[in-house]
C-alpha cells in the first residue's frame, strides 16, 4: 500500500470521518491489498491515532469518540473485535495512574460494547488484560476508589462462577496511626481542676453582665447541669483509641504480647459499653428550631445539640433540607475527634458504639479466618480462637442491646450486622476453594433424573445358613459342621471337679464363715441345682418324708453331700464335712431293789 493513502485513512480516522474511511478500506480490502485479519491497516491506523491523542493527554470526550468509531469499523468487518480493548488499554497506559479513573468509568459504561451477545465472548480476555493492566498500577491502599470500581465492573460483567478475574490481595493502610492525648502529671491536674470547677461559673476576667464569646462550637454535656459530671478514666480514653492502631494493622495481634494488650483494651471498652448507657437523642427536624412550648433542662440540652450539629453543617458542607442532611443519622465516620472533652460523648453516641462494635466483628472474622494471602505462620492459638468467639458473642449482644428510644431497631441491625458477616464467611470459603461451580436453588429443569437400576436380587442358598445376625451367623461359621461337634464338646462338667469346691467349703476345718459360702449367690444356686438335677436323683429325695426346706441354700448342702456320696473320690470329703459317726447309747442297767423295814417285818411275820 502506498503511503499517501494510510495518511489519508489516518486522516479520516482523525477527523472522524468515517464513510471516507470505509470507502478507502473496502477499496483495499477487494483488492487484497487490506491486510489479515488479526492485524489489518484499519487497527494500524486507529491505533497510532489513540497513541497520538495519549501522549497530549486522552479525555474522555475523545475516547467515546474514537470507541465509537472503532465499534462502527467492527460491525463493517474493518477491524478486529479485540481493538475496542486494545486501544482502551493504549490509552490507559500512556495517561497517569490519576487521571485513569474517568477514562475508565468511560469504558465500563458504554453499552454499545456490552450489549451485543457475541461482542462479549471474544473481549473477554482483552478486558481482563485492561482491568489487571490498571490494577498493578494502582496503590495498595491509597487508589482504593478505582480499584473498588474495578471490582464492580468486573463483578457485573463476569458470571457468579467465573473463575477468572482479579486476584486482588487484601491491603492495609499503615500510612495513618490514630493519635490520642498523651496525659502527663501536669495535664492530668490541669483536667482535674477544670472537672472540680462548676460548668456555671464565671471567671473573673468577665464582668457582670458580659457574655463570654465562644470560639467554636462545643458539645453539650450528657447529663443536665444539676447533675455530677460522669468522670472517664484516662486509661480507658488511651484504650479506646489505641485499638484503631491495631485495625489498621491486625498483622501485629498475632504476636502474643500484642494480643494481651489488644484483649485487654478490648474488654475494657466492652465493660464500659455494657456500664454506660446510649445517651438518648431526639429525632432533628428539617430548617429552624421551634422553641415554643414547655421547656426543661433535658429539652434545652436536646436544643443545644441540634445547635451544635447545625453549626458543623457550614464545616461540613450540608446543606439544611437535603436529601444528606436527613439521612445525617446513617452517616459513618471513618475518623473521629480523638480529644478528651469529646470521649465522654462520643461512647455515649449510639452511630459511634455501632461503628466500633462493627469495626471489631471485621476484626476478628479476619483473625479467625484462614486465607491465601496471609502467611501460613500467622494463625491464632486454640486459646486464642476461643477468646476471639467469645469476643464475637458480646459483640452481637451489646448490637443488640444498644437502644435509644425504639428498642426494636437494635435486634434487627444486629441481625442484619450477623447476617452479612455470614454471608462474607461464605464468599471467603468460596473464594478458598477455588470459586467452584454451583447453581442457587437449580429449576426442577436443570435437575438431571438419576438413572434407573434395577435392584440387584438376593442369592439365596440352601447350604449357607443365615440365623438373622451377622455375628451369630460368622460365628456359626466358623467350623464345617457345628451339630456333628456338639457330641464332642463336653456340656456338662466331671461331678468330681464342680462338687469338690463346695464340699470344701462347707468342711467345719476349713472354718469359712456362713455368709462367704458361694451358695449365697444366685447364679451358684442355680448353676448347682441344675447340675445335680441331671446328675442323681439324690436331688430329689435328699429331704426325708418330703419336707420343705426353709430356703435353697439349706436344701443345696443335703443335695451337694447326697450327690457327693455316689462318687467315690468325694467319700472322703463327704466323711470330713457329717463328722465321725455317733456312737449308739448303752443299755441302762437296773439294780435289784432292796426291801423296806415294813415289808421286811411282814415277812418275818408270817
Amino acid at each position: 500500500m502506498k503511503l499517501p493513502d494510510l495518511v489519508v485513512m489516518e486522516e479520516a480516522v482523525k477527523a472522524n470521518d468515517y464513510q471516507k474511511f470505509k470507502e478507502l478500506a473496502l477499496s483495499k480490502k477487494q483488492a487484497g491489498l487490506y491486510g489479515a485479519k488479526d492485524v489489518n491497516i484499519g487497527d494500524t491506523c486507529i491505533r497510532r491515532q489513540i497513541i497520538g491523542v495519549s501522549i497530549d493527554g486522552c479525555k474522555p470526550e475523545q475516547l467515546d469518540t474514537l470507541l465509537t468509531f472503532t465499534l462502527q469499523a467492527v460491525k463493517d468487518d474493518l477491524c478486529s473485535k479485540t481493538l475496542v480493548c486494545a486501544i482502551v488499554l493504549d490509552a490507559l497506559e500512556l495517561t497517569h495512574i490519576q487521571e485513569c479513573e474517568p477514562l475508565f468509568d468511560m469504558f465500563s459504561k458504554h453499552e454499545a460494547i456490552w450489549r451485543p451477545e457475541g461482542f462479549y465472548t471474544s473481549l473477554k480476555p482483552m478486558m481482563l488484560r485492561v482491568c489487571n493492566s490498571i490494577n498493578r498500577r494502582l496503590s495498595a491502599h491509597d487508589d482504593a476508589r478505582l480499584s473498588g470500581k474495578i471490582l464492580q465492573f468486573l463483578a457485573k460483567r463476569l458470571p457468579l462462577c467465573e473463575p477468572s478475574g482479579l486476584n486482588k490481595p487484601g491491603a492495609f493502610s499503615n500510612d495513618y496511626k490514630t493519635t490520642w492525648q498523651e496525659f502527663t502529671e501536669e495535664t492530668a491536674e490541669t483536667n482535674d481542676q477544670k472537672t472540680d470547677q462548676p460548668e456555671n461559673m464565671e471567671t473573673d476576667e468577665l464582668e457582670q453582665g458580659e457574655i463570654k464569646e465562644e470560639e467554636g462550637p462545643s458539645l453539650p454535656p450528657t447529663q443536665p447541669t444539676d447533675a455530677a459530671p460522669v468522670l472517664i478514666d484516662r486509661k480507658l480514653y488511651e484504650q479506646f483509641w489505641r485499638l484503631q492502631n491495631f485495625f489498621s494493622s491486625p498483622t501485629e495481634v498475632f504476636d502474643s504480647n500484642n494480643f494481651t494488650e489488644f484483649t485487654a483494651c478490648v474488654d475494657a471498652v466492652f465493660k464500659a459499653f455494657q456500664t454506660h448507657k446510649v445517651q438518648k437523642r431526639r429525632k432533628r427536624r428539617h430548617g429552624a428550631i421551634s422553641r415554643n412550648g414547655p421547656s426543661n433542662a433535658e429539652q434545652e440540652l436536646y436544643y443545644d445539640a441540634d445547635e451544635i450539629l447545625d453549626g458543623l453543617d457550614d464545616l461540613c458542607s450540608i446543606e439544611p433540607g437535603s436529601s444528606f442532611d436527613a439521612k445525617r443519622d446513617d452517616m459513618f465516620c471513618c475518623r473521629f475527634f480523638t480529644d478528651f472533652e469529646f470521649f465522654e460523648q462520643q461512647i455515649s453516641d449510639l452511630k459511634i458504639r455501632r461503628c466500633f462494635l462493627v469495626q471489631c466483628l471485621i476484626f476478628f472474622q479476619y483473625l479467625s479466618s484462614p486465607t491465601k494471602s496471609r502467611d501460613r505462620s500467622l494463625k491464632l492459638s486454640q486459646v486464642q480462637t476461643m477468646i476471639t468467639d467469645a469476643a464475637t458473642k458480646t459483640c452481637y449482644e451489646l448490637l443488640s442491646q444498644l437502644g435509644s428510644g425504639n428498642t426494636a431497631r437494635s435486634p434487627r441491625f444486629a441481625k442484619s450486622v450477623k447476617n452479612i458477616m455470614d454471608r462474607e464467611a461464605f464468599w471467603i470459603k468460596w473464594k478458598l476453594e477455588s470459586a467452584t461451580t454451583y447453581t442457587l436453588n437449580p429449576s426442577p429443569d436443570d435437575v438431571p433424573m438419576p438413572e434407573w437400576k434395577k435392584r440387584p436380587r438376593q442369592k439365596f442358598s440352601y447350604e449357607e445358613i443365615d440365623l438373622g445376625n451377622a455375628t451369630m451367623t460368622r460365628i456359626w461359621s466358623n467350623s464345617g459342621n457345628i451339630l456333628d461337634e456338639c457330641a464332642k464338646r463336653k456340656f456338662y462338667p466331671v461331678a468330681k471337679d464342680f462338687l469338690i469346691e463346695p464340699l470344701e467349703e462347707l468342711d467345719p476345718e476349713a472354718q469359712i464363715e456362713d455368709q462367704y459360702l458361694s451358695l449365697n449367690k444366685d447364679v451358684t444356686q442355680f448353676r448347682m441345682s441344675r447340675f445335680l438335677a441331671r446328675h442323681s436323683s439324690a436331688y430329689y429325695t435328699c429331704n426325708p418324708n418330703n419336707q420343705l426346706a426353709d430356703t435353697l441354700k439349706g436344701y443345696l448342702k443335703k443335695a451337694i453331700v447326697s450327690g457327693a456320696k455316689q462318687v467315690p473320690e468325694l467319700l472322703e470329703y463327704v466323711s470330713k464335712v457329717e463328722g465321725p459317726p455317733a456312737e449308739a447309747p448303752k443299755p441302762a442297767v437296773v439294780a435289784p431293789a432292796t426291801p423296806s423295814k415294813e415289808t421286811a417285818k411282814d415277812s418275818s411275820t408270817a
